[in-house]
């Protein structure tokens, strides 16, 4: 099978970003190139309305998980406190609480 290239994200566990931000590089999907954080990234929201998960970064959350999240060289605990239609809200330890939200791409 020949060399595919994605013009865009694709949806799976992890995606391909069009441009990859300056940060901390982790490799997310088996032979893809890697991808960058410099901060929190809300990447995707799932699931049903009663069972939302979101994807911050390099973690998958369920509304009152706490896991790391690697930002630059260090991993933060982030809290889950709410998972909205095109939002989160996350409680970052040390930090206080954020809304992360979803990125709009421009139609073409």
């Amino acid at each position: 099978m020949p060399n595919q290239t994605y013009p865009g994200p694709i949806t799976a566990r992890g995606t391909l970003p069009e441009s990859k931000p300056s940060g901390v590089t982790t490799w997310n999907v088996a032979g893809a190139k890697p991808v960058r954080y410099d901060g929190l990234d809300l990447k995707i929201i799932s699931g049903t309305p009663q069972r939302r998960l979101a994807t911050v970064n390099n973690q998958t959350f369920l509304v009152g998980e706490t896991l790391p999240v690697q930002v630059g060289h260090t991993s933060l605990r982030v809290r889950c406190l709410e998972i909205r239609e095109s939002s989160v809200l996350v409680d970052v330890l040390g930090e206080g609480t954020r809304e992360l939200k979803l990125r709009t791409i421009p139609a073409p």
